[in-house]
């Protein structure tokens, strides 16, 4: 009879996220109303190279953009719950210790930022702590059923991080805030990952999640291709080149001409030419 060959243990910081999710998914009401989004999507779900550190989780349904006493009762019964289970869960994953606390909350909008300090079970044991935010107001529109290690997990679809991903290029220009991932993410969605992206379900997907920042209403072609837009997305790409210098890296040329091809088959109306402020 064939066995099933063993595999090494997640390294410490990934035990500590299957912990997380494991108690996320032991709360059924938690399991179905909470996604997880963002690079741990894309590493661990679509096979992307890129080491993504944080649980990004997001209600199904958005909220207001605005941090009222409502939301905070609701983020603390999020977290006050996922802190007792993950101790009970975190054996399971080789820790004998994991501890959430909350960190900060933001100052704008309805998101908790926690971390989970863990302690491996191991003869010489590893300390650490893993990061989880929490948001309501972000618009998720495509989830699928997967797994992550074992862990089932509902999770953004690759059309749904795509379209975050493009948000994102037009928000952080205006926000001056350079972020290194998104544009590597964006090429290896688009260029790598075993699904292809359709670019029908994507500018849709876009198009609702842009219709809470009315400031960057109409969305059009022309609005990617704002000199500013660019040199943001250009300066994240080199920032993360040096960060992880073991990935996979096209030149960022060849990088921005797949994300532009995407975006013109999108059909997004061309628009008049701008400068994204």
């Amino acid at each position: 009879m064939p066995t099933v060959p063993t595999l090494p243990p997640p390294a410490p910081d990934q035990r500590a996220r299957l912990a997380v999710l494991a108690a996320l998914r032991h709360h059924e009401d938690l399991a179905q109303h909470y996604v997880l989004k963002g690079g741990l999507v894309l590493q661990r779900v679509y096979g992307s190279p890129r080491e993504s550190d944080d649980i990004d989780l997001n209600h199904v349904r958005a909220h207001e953009n605005a941090l009222t006493d409502a939301h905070e009762v609701t983020l603390r019964d999020v977290c006050d719950r996922l802190a007792e289970t993950v101790q009970d869960t975190a054996p399971r994953f080789g820790l004998d210790q994991a501890t959430l606390r909350i960190v900060k909350w933001s100052q704008l909008l309805p998101t908790v930022f926690a971390e989970v300090d863990y302690r491996t079970d191991d003869a010489e044991p590893v300390e650490g702590a893993v990061e989880v935010q929490v948001t309501l107001c972000e618009r998720v529109c495509h989830t699928a059923l997967a797994r992550i290690d074992g862990v089932p997990v509902l999770a953004s679809t690759l059309d749904d991080v795509v379209a975050d991903k493009l948000k994102v290029l037009l928000q952080q220009r205006r926000r001056g805030k350079v972020r290194h991932s998104d544009v590597y993410d964006l090429w290896f969605a688009l260029s790598v990952a075993p699904f292809v992206p359709d670019p029908d379900v994507v500018r849709e997907a876009l198009l609702v999640k842009m219709a809470s920042w009315p400031e960057y209403l109409p969305i059009t072609r022309s609005q990617f291709r704002a000199v500013g837009v660019r040199t943001f997305a250009e300066q994240g790409y080199r920032a993360l080149r040096a960060e992880q210098p073991g990935l996979p890296f096209a030149p960022f040329d060849v990088v921005w001409r797949t994300i532009e091809a995407f975006v013109d088959a999108m059909g997004l109306p061309e628009g008049e030419p701008v400068e994204v402020a």
